[in-house]
């Protein structure tokens, strides 16, 4: 982003969320179509003080995904 001269963070963080809710609806659109295959959706399921850098969650962080994709499980056994 800052090769393409966008240097303000909010601007910045405007344009991943953008890019990354286009993924997620392809992802999931993607798990629809196949059938098989099941999208749990993990936006907003890290906490601003549950990273440990820009991309891996810290433990806590872990364990709440791990929540999410459990009851994702017992959704599709029950």
């Amino acid at each position: 982003m800052i090769y393409k001269g966008i240097k303000d963070n909010e601007d910045k963080q405007a344009i991943i969320i953008y890019i990354l809710d286009l993924f997620n609806d392809m992802i999931d659109k993607l798990a629809n179509d196949i059938g098989r295959v099941h999208y749990v959706d993990l936006r907003g399921t890290i906490k601003t003080n549950q990273w440990h850098d820009e991309i891996h969650p810290n433990k806590n962080g872990y364990e709440d995904i791990a929540v999410k994709i459990k009851n994702k499980i017992r959704e599709l056994l029950f």
